[in-house]
């Protein structure tokens, strides 16, 4: 590794650890609390269209070519959304 690229990864790693020790550190309020679970939803819902889009997008223009071509990282991600969802419903409505 090159000085410039091994100089980039500490910089990152330590804005990374600094970001992370900072947002550990934070209080909000009951307001704070709600407004982030909803723009994290939010940004949940968004992600997951836009995968699902170009899931169908790849699905759909190797149908025109005659094969089955889509990535699975693709595929995985919104699967792996899907259990992790499943999963917290299930968690939360026995917890609670």
């Amino acid at each position: 590794m090159t000085a410039k690229i091994t100089a980039t990864i500490i910089l990152v790693v330590a804005f990374l650890a600094d970001t992370l020790h900072i947002m550990a550190r934070l209080k909000l309020d009951e307001r704070e609390v709600l407004h982030e679970a909803i723009a994290e939803r939010n940004a949940m819902w968004a992600m997951v269209f836009t995968l699902a889009m170009g899931l169908a997008f790849q699905i759909s223009s190797g149908a025109v070519k005659h094969k089955v071509e889509f990535d699975p990282v693709i595929a995985a991600a919104l699967i792996i959304a899907l259990i992790v969802k499943s999963a917290s419903n299930i968690y939360l409505e026995r917890k609670g």
